[in-house]
């Protein structure tokens, strides 16, 4: 298969696997807690705006893919997948969240933990990601 459309359809269920995942992370296992640990400037739920929120993990995920598809030569295997979605993960809330908590107020525990499961989310997600565009998509085999 052809490089585009590998990264195209490893995009595609890396997006869903993050999205999903997600989902079920906020509005069901730990609900209770991102509400009462949100900052006063929190939607209500009858406001929250999934298709914003879907682009926004659009968005990451699409940064995660050209990152793999111009950087990563050969497949990293399940650790460095794993790796490379994790660090990404941290990468994309960390710095965030500490900047916005020494201007804002909201809760430090809100923010480690949502930095703990991006960890997570995107490590799944990378994983996903390489191991599927490797698995379609071989430059070894095409360079032969």
């Amino acid at each position: 298969m052809n490089k585009v459309k590998a990264i195209l359809i490893a995009t595609a269920v890396a997006f869903i696997a993050m999205f999903t995942m997600g989902g079920l992370w906020n509005a069901l296992i730990l609900e209770d807690f991102y509400i009462s640990n949100s900052p006063e400037i929190l939607r209500p739920e009858a406001d929250f705006n999934l298709g914003v929120i879907a682009l926004g993990y659009f968005v990451l995920t699409l940064i995660m893919a050209f990152i793999v598809m111009v950087n990563m030569g050969k497949n990293p295997k399940f650790v460095g997948g794993f790796m490379f979605g994790a660090t990404f993960g941290l990468a994309a809330t960390l710095p965030l969240y500490l900047i916005l908590y020494g201007r804002w107020d909201f809760s430090l525990n809100y923010a480690l933990v949502d930095t703990g499961w991006h960890f997570v989310e995107q490590g799944i997600g990378g994983l996903i990601l390489t191991a599927l565009y490797f698995k379609l998509y071989k430059p070894q085999a095409s360079k032969s």
